[in-house]
């Protein structure tokens, strides 16, 4: 875009720090959506070329938004498993009726483009089965992949003939600031002992959070060509569970043991953490969603990704994006 001015929901976390560091290497201005718990502590908050917002989506009115800016809409409610009919309700409020909003103020504002980070959870157990591409049915299983695909459909019905947009799918994410699953594998991995079940032979793309910064601030920059676009965003390497506890440990340094545990033997235990999980309202370590995530396959096909980007964006390895994390002042410790 010409004028490079941004407008950043969720700028104060995991994906939003590094989409800015970017940003603003690169020469753009940015207007930062914080959640008020991380104003006092947002790295780029004496940045002149950052102007902080205190809000929610919710807050968001056509005039938040500078003229012509490319929004990047990172906000999301992530990583709970609701256990209430309130809690599940919270998923559709932020992200399908949040985006909703925003996309409408954008419209109204003239942005230059619209840049929606969804999630490849919108292709439910079809990832277990199969290499889901952007062709595959969306088929979504949890309140956070249905509200995402709702979000998906909602800003496009807004903002199509409007206003450039492009959704991007992300993989399972990694890198300073992560609060996921990847975040508990290498927690675990660092302590020394991680168990595999069923040898850990389960596939799984990674995506260094660095990758997908570079990723997005590619099509904020290049909406127009683009619109309408759907891309999944993984890290082109596809790993096993035990290959990239492996790695970690590699990289860390750290001696790793891993036993071998068998899914028949552990699926009981898991559906007795399932009920004891809904009577105390929160997920344990050892519940059926734990166990499936370890013993399933959760792979995705970037190859339209890779002919967007035509090489303008160079992605970190598995073992290059884990030594970028490891050394950072934020990353877990070893044990």
């Amino acid at each position: 875009m010409a004028d490079k001015t941004a407008f950043v929901t969720g700028a104060g976390g995991c994906v939003g720090r590094q989409l800015l560091a970017g940003l603003l290497a690169d020469g753009w201005a940015v207007t930062a959506l914080l959640m008020e718990a991380e104003a006092a502590t947002f790295a780029f908050r004496d940045e002149a070329r950052v102007t902080p917002v205190v809000g929610t989506l919710n807050d968001v009115q056509p005039a938040s938004i500078p003229p012509g800016a490319a929004v990047f809409h990172l906000a999301a409610q992530v990583h709970t498993v609701p256990r209430t009919a309130e809690q599940r309700q919270r998923f559709f409020v932020v992200n399908r009726d949040g985006t909703a909003r925003l996309a409408d103020a954008a419209r109204k504002r003239g942005a230059g483009a619209f840049v929606f980070v969804s999630t490849i959870a919108v292709y439910g157990d079809r990832l277990a089965a199969q290499a889901c591409d952007e062709q595959t049915p969306p088929e979504p299983t949890t309140p956070y992949g249905q509200s995402k695909l709702e979000a998906e459909r909602a800003l496009a019905e807004t903002l199509r003939g409007a206003v450039p947009y492009v959704i991007l799918r992300p993989a399972v994410i990694y890198g300073p600031g992560d609060r996921g699953n990847f975040l508990r594998l290498i927690t675990a991995v660092l302590g020394g002992r991680f168990p595999v079940v069923d040898g850990g032979k389960a596939l799984k793309n990674t995506l260094y959070v660095g990758n997908l910064a570079r990723t997005l601030a590619f099509f904020g920059a290049n909406a127009a060509r683009f619109d309408g676009e759907v891309f999944n965003v993984a890290d082109p390497e596809v790993h096993s569970m035990r290959r990239i506890a492996e790695t970690v440990a590699a990289v860390a340094g750290v001696d790793l043991r891993l036993p071998n545990l068998s899914s028949a033997l552990l699926k009981p235990f898991a559906l007795a953490g399932d009920a004891l999980g809904a009577l105390l309202r929160r997920e344990l370590p050892l519940s059926s969603r734990r166990l499936r995530v370890m013993t399933a396959d959760s792979v995705v096909r970037t190859d339209r990704l890779q002919a967007a980007l035509g090489g303008a964006v160079t992605f970190l390895t598995l073992e290059e994006g884990l030594r970028a994390y490891l050394k950072g002042s934020d990353a877990p410790a070893v044990r």
